[in-house]
């Protein structure tokens, strides 16, 4: 989990997850960070088992995935000090990541045609759940998320493009 604690290495996995595997001169292009920078997060990235390289002949060195999404779980972690803080540095980048990708659409919006503008939403409801039924929730939720991004995607000539989809569920009062 320590892995995904820097805004970097988020935005790697993003760029992965959205343009597929790439080097690491490719993804330093993309940041606009320097080589050596992109590679030393790119291990930390592999050595927390989220990427991992991929080579064929005569090809270079590209990084992929290992899985497709990431959830946190932070039930699975040490109830020690130093894993709390780790997840709070986590919860916090991640935070600061999801504002960031919202605060850039509030900016873009207007650049985009109408069936972006009025296709894009938030929601959010107050439900009365037990834990159990959250679980069930949290499971039904990330199942409809790997759906979509698992899909074919049909050639219809469509226009996609990169969509950030989130869905948080906690426990807390009004």
């Amino acid at each position: 989990m320590a892995a995904t604690a820097h805004p970097l290495r988020h935005r790697l996995l993003d760029l992965i997850d959205v343009y597929g595997p790439a080097s690491a001169a490719r993804l330093a292009e993309r940041t606009g960070m320097p080589l050596p920078v992109v590679e030393k997060h790119l291990g930390v990235l592999r050595d927390g088992g989220l990427v991992e390289p991929e080579s064929g002949i005569d090809a270079p060195l590209r990084w992929r995935r290992v899985s497709a999404q990431y959830r946190t779980l932070t039930e699975e972690l040490p109830d020690d000090p130093i894993s709390k803080a780790v997840v709070r540095a986590m919860q916090a980048v991640n935070r600061d990541r999801h504002d960031t990708l919202l605060q850039t659409w509030t900016v873009l919006r207007e650049s985009f045609d109408e069936g972006w503008r009025a296709s894009a939403f938030t929601t959010d409801s107050w439900l009365w759940l037990s834990p159990g039924e959250l679980g069930e929730l949290r499971e039904q939720v990330c199942a409809l998320f790997d759906t979509w991004a698992r899909r074919q995607l049909p050639d219809d000539g469509a226009d996609r493009r990169p969509v950030h989809v989130l869905a948080r569920a906690v426990r807390t009062e009004p």
